[in-house]
């Protein structure tokens, strides 16, 4: 069996963390200091692809968020989030998530 392995390329320049993944070249611009953390939730709601597009537009607006993944599925539908926990709370997030007009079933922290 083949092991995967990431390698990533970080640096601080100013008050950035600059991490470039050094195998597809996607990097992102993170705050230097910020608190990552992840959750998934289970939701319902989700009928379409539109609808999900619009759920994940109402979630990368919410300052601190930093990426959301919205999929849609026959019997559920999963929503992955990374945030910065200094500038937004679990809680702030499910509130965006419900005041959307969508349920959540579970969730688990990574």
């Amino acid at each position: 069996m083949k092991s995967l392995r990431r390698l990533f390329f970080i640096s601080l320049i100013g008050t950035y963390l600059i991490i470039i993944c050094t195998n597809c070249g996607h990097g992102r611009n993170e705050p230097a200091g910020s608190q990552n953390k992840g959750v998934y939730f289970s939701v319902t709601g989700l009928p379409c692809e539109e609808c999900a597009n619009a759920l994940q537009r109402a979630l990368l607006a919410k300052s601190g968020i930093i990426s959301a993944e919205v999929t849609v599925g026959e019997e559920k539908n999963n929503v992955k989030i990374t945030y910065d926990q200094n500038v937004t709370s679990l809680s702030a997030i499910r509130d965006v998530i419900t005041g959307t007009g969508r349920q959540i079933v579970g969730y688990t922290e990574f």
